[in-house]
């Protein structure tokens, strides 16, 4: 199985998925999550069987042969602000997370010159993405990432680990209020809906990734959809479920 399309679950967004069932409400926030898992698995393998009838082999083609020019011109703005977005909030999140780290591994590494910039959030942005993003984002051929995915399937295991062991264990008076926990929605539910998504977002990565399989076919990828999703949903439901019951409405969205 080619490891990219489960990791995709966004490494950063797993962590903001407690707050998304603050929004929601846990029971809704459940109900989405599982019900966003399903039609996420089923419109990955729906475009790629778009693409065998098409006789693309790109989602950019696909969008062409199916809306013409217009739909080629849509979708590439498209994924360029989606992109762009992205882009910008893990420069966000690396910023306000790596310097903290580096500086609690590190204590002394504030009073040595030049290494001390590895605790100034906008070098460390620029760093990471200079040498880190930059260079990953030059391969055409995304098996070359495999490597890169790898570790962030181990990363994300770390986390999920982390948080599951660590809760119980958080200082009482950190806890939220158990007054609201167990409610079923709540009016910021679209608001949850976006998070949760997001998380999952990986359609115009599929035709990539069916591509790079071993061997390509419709019955390998399908099985490939199907174990990703799923552990993604585990993993997502897992941090989202202990993160949510032992803050609640001190859950925030930001670290």
């Amino acid at each position: 199985m080619n490891s990219v399309n489960c990791s995709h679950l966004n490494l950063f967004l797993i962590i903001g998925l407690p707050f998304a069932f603050r929004e929601s409400g846990v029971f809704a926030g459940v109900i989405l999550l599982i019900g966003l898992t399903v039609l996420v698995d089923w419109t990955i393998r729906l475009l790629i069987y778009n693409a065998k009838l098409s006789g693309r082999n790109s989602y950019q083609e696909v969008m062409q042969f199916c809306f013409g020019k217009s739909g080629l011109i849509i979708i590439s703005g498209f994924q360029f602000v989606f992109a762009f977005g992205g882009m910008c909030a893990f420069c966000v999140v690396i910023g306000d997370t790596i310097p903290h780290v580096i500086a609690s591994l590190f204590p002394a590494i504030i009073k040595i010159p030049v290494l001390n910039l590895f605790t100034d959030r906008y070098f460390v942005i620029m760093f990471c993405t200079i040498f880190i993003s930059y260079p990953l984002s030059l391969y055409r051929d995304i098996s070359k990432l495999s490597k890169a995915s790898g570790l962030a399937l181990v990363s994300m295991t770390v986390i999920v680990t982390s948080v599951v062991i660590e809760a119980p264990q958080v200082d009482q008076k950190l806890r939220g209020s158990s007054e609201e926990t167990w409610t079923f929605v709540q009016p910021q539910i679209f608001q949850s809906i976006g998070i949760i998504s997001f998380a999952f977002v990986c359609h115009h990565n599929s035709l990539l990734i069916f591509d790079s399989l071993r061997k390509p076919t419709l019955n390998r990828f399908a099985a490939v959809t199907h174990l990703s999703t799923g552990i993604s949903m585990l993993a997502c439901l897992l941090v989202a479920l202990v993160g949510y019951l032992v803050f609640t409405d001190k859950t925030e969205g930001y670290f």
